[in-house]
């Protein structure tokens, strides 16, 4: 029978983790029982490959990643192999730490029926403090942002795929990238604001890795850079220019409007999600992203690091895709029930 939906889960482990393994099992029977096809691309060395493939075998369709594609991001190469291999028309790609209910693959699929691209929004599982930060973070997106917070989902319909091509793997990386691919091509792609998706947060250790990559990967975004650049020089001048009384007043109007922006991120349902006291970590997270996006200024101009992709190099194909970001998406607010839990 032909599934409902494929869940393309792409995967890859230097080295297995029984609890992951057995939480990732009780996923993907929930998602069988929802009406999906389970195809979880695994780019894992062929010892850990064999144990997930003896976890989850009778859950999903598990393969490893095919040998055509060699972009630098595994994940990419999941993708495209996956998009192969599917037999399902809708395709949702999740992540790790993504976690989809029952009602959450009812509501994208209706979804795809309208549109041929869905980038839901995320909230956070739980609220460890840096947890906090970067919720903050997704609330001034979703202010500041027409499409919302960037998020660690999407889905698809495999025929437009197969029409419009694979997109460049060695220039574009996550979710947005992909949507912006499928715009230049003229599909239809929405941003569906008020449809939240759970996402898990990351442990301290991998946050903070992962804090100038993910400032760098925002390098496109016009009014994001300019600003963020923008805060340190500032904050210095007003320092030099009217002493610590003046820098005191420009870190409370930066605090004030920071907080006030995530405020009214919570709109649009967002209020389910996002507790009432996250906004106040937004000063937090200004911080954050200023100080991150000139460590991933070194990292890219001094380096020529490519985001994600762990290799030096890249240049002409990140600002290719910096070039091509440009092309507008679509918000909907179609989706303004609630997501199940």
């Amino acid at each position: 029978m032909t599934p409902r939906c494929t869940y393309l889960f792409p995967i890859g482990r230097v080295r297995p983790c029984d609890e992951e393994m057995e939480d990732l099992a009780e996923y993907f029977h929930m998602l069988n029982a929802a009406g999906c096809e389970v195809l979880v691309v695994d780019a894992s060395p062929p010892d850990v490959f064999a144990l997930h493939d003896e976890q989850w075998d009778a859950l999903c369709r598990h393969v490893p990643l095919d040998s055509r594609y060699h972009h630098p991001d595994d994940k990419v190469n999941a993708i495209h192999t996956g998009i192969d291999l599917a037999a399902g028309e809708l395709i949702i790609v999740g992540e790790d730490d993504i976690r989809y209910t029952w009602n959450d693959i009812d509501r994208m699929c209706v979804l795809l029926e309208r549109h041929e691209m869905v980038l839901p929004q995320n909230y956070l599982s739980s609220l460890p403090w840096w947890a906090c930060i970067e919720a903050a973070g997704m609330l001034i997106n979703r202010r500041m942002l027409a499409t919302g917070d960037s998020s660690g989902t999407f889905a698809f319909r495999r025929s437009t795929m197969v029409q419009i091509g694979h997109y460049d793997g060695d220039a574009l990386f996550d979710a947005a990238h992909g949507a912006q691919y499928f715009a230049l091509k003229g599909a239809k792609v929405v941003s569906a604001r008020s449809f939240f998706v759970q996402k898990e947060p990351p442990a301290l250790h991998t946050w903070l890795e992962q804090r100038p990559y993910q400032a760098l990967k925002e390098l496109g975004t016009d009014w994001e850079r300019r600003l963020f650049l923008a805060l340190p020089p500032v904050g210095v001048l007003l320092g030099i220019v009217g002493g610590w009384v003046a820098v005191l007043l420009y870190g409370v109007v930066i605090g004030a409007v920071s907080i006030a922006l995530a405020s009214l991120g919570r709109r649009e349902g967002a209020q389910r999600f996002f507790p009432e006291s996250i906004p106040l970590w937004a000063p937090l997270w200004v911080l954050e992203r200023s100080i991150s996006l000139y460590l991933a200024l070194y990292l890219h101009v001094g380096q020529g690091e490519h985001p994600f992709s762990g290799r030096v190099g890249g240049r002409k194909e990140w600002h290719a895709w910096v070039a091509r970001r440009r092309v507008p998406l679509h918000a909907t607010e179609g989706t303004s029930g609630k997501s199940g839990k």
